[in-house]
């Protein structure tokens, strides 16, 4: 797979090292201010004509709250499936549900990837249903 990272700092590093592990290629590291990415830009529309080029299978967001939005406007027209790992955008989501809808494309997001933290949510979720299997539980 093709994978173009956008967000260049710890966790961008760390996808990128999992990804080409796995067999993928990244072909596109885009930060504003990171050094050491392939890709330096100052804003999401710069962004977005870098994964015009290259030509990504999927994008990932890993970047700021702020930016994570205007990537997301920016890059949905691309055709590119998105991936946000970005956490604190989401008061806008019900906008990005709407472009996601408009430009006919898909995007995944969490708030946190990590296997515990979904399990913890989902447990969380079904409490008041698990709680009459369980005598010691009081809500």
């Amino acid at each position: 797979m093709r994978i173009a990272l956008i967000g260049y700092g710890k966790m961008g590093h760390m996808i990128e090292n999992i990804a080409t592990k796995r067999g993928n290629e990244v072909v596109a590291t885009v930060d504003y201010v990171s050094p050491d990415a392939k890709y330096i830009v100052k804003s999401s529309q710069e962004g977005a004509d870098v994964i015009s080029q290259v030509k990504p299978d999927v994008v990932i967001d890993f970047t700021h709250p702020d930016e994570a939005f205007n990537n997301i406007k920016a890059f949905l027209p691309l055709g590119m499936p998105i991936v946000v790992g970005t956490t604190g955008w989401t008061s806008r989501l019900k906008e990005v549900e709407e472009l996601v809808k408009q430009h006919n494309n898909a995007l995944f997001y969490a708030g946190n990837f990590s296997f515990d933290r979904i399990y913890d949510y989902l447990i969380a979720q079904n409490i008041d249903y698990m709680s009459p299997f369980c005598e010691e539980y009081r809500s």
